[in-house]
């Protein structure tokens, strides 16, 4: 096959390519590692670009196809920014909608978030993340967990189904999106965990809502900066 492996544009700008068996690109200096999807469906579809101190700011990007095998998706996890897109009848692509822009929760909240406050204490130290999928998850990482009042406490990776109710509202003033989301259980007698929720662009806030009965000795407000 005729690939180009090398360019050199007057000795300012070098990049060099390498090659799999197929012909796919696996490297590419200033972008990263490609990964492809199944190859037997889509052998030749990029599914991740993992950043290896390249110039190219974008991290590791996941990406979903549709049945036309087109991308429906595009996710950068190091930006915390998805790129969802919609075909016509023709196959010509209509819409991208980026979830910076978005004013669906859905899209907006996808990606990972390190809790640096509550209330007003600074607690980025404890490195806590919560993570939010496309398929309407959330993991926690790095949670203290205790099953009971005498058990000790020991850290863990939680990952929950969640559902947004329908009653978000976006300012458009501050580009902020604001409403509840609440855990969902699998248990009839679990009631499910309510969230009051703040999304911006790079910050989040969420409050878990107790009965009215409860006093704290803890600001509840939990405060996130988008990774």
């Amino acid at each position: 096959m005729d690939r180009l492996v090398h360019a050199d544009m007057g000795g300012h700008v070098s990049m060099g390519m390498t090659y799999g068996a197929n012909g796919n690109i696996t490297h590419k200096d200033g972008v990263g590692d490609y990964n492809y999807g199944n190859y037997w469906q889509h052998p030749h579809a990029v599914k991740e670009v993992f950043d290896l101190g390249a110039q190219a700011p974008i991290g590791w990007q996941d990406m979903e196809y549709d049945a036309l095998g087109k991308p429906a998706s595009i996710h950068d996890w190091g930006l915390g920014r998805t790129l969802t897109l919609a075909y016509g009848p023709d196959g010509e692509r209509w819409s991208g909608e980026d979830n910076e822009t978005s004013i669906n929760p859905k899209n907006r909240i996808v990606g990972k978030w390190k809790l640096v406050r509550q209330g007003t204490n600074d607690i980025s130290s404890s490195n806590i993340y919560y993570t939010f999928s496309k398929k309407g998850e959330l993991t926690m990482h790095n949670v203290p967990v205790r099953k009971d009042l005498e058990s000790e406490t020991y850290i863990s990776d939680i990952t929950i189904p969640i559902a947004f109710e329908d009653d978000w509202e976006h300012n458009e003033t501050t580009n902020e999106l604001h409403g509840h989301f609440a855990t969902k259980s699998d248990s009839e007698n679990e009631k499910p965990t309510r969230y009051s929720c703040i999304i911006g662009v790079k910050e989040m806030m969420i409050v878990q809502e107790y009965p009215d009965n409860w006093t704290f000795f803890l600001d509840p407000r939990l405060f996130f900066e988008r990774q």
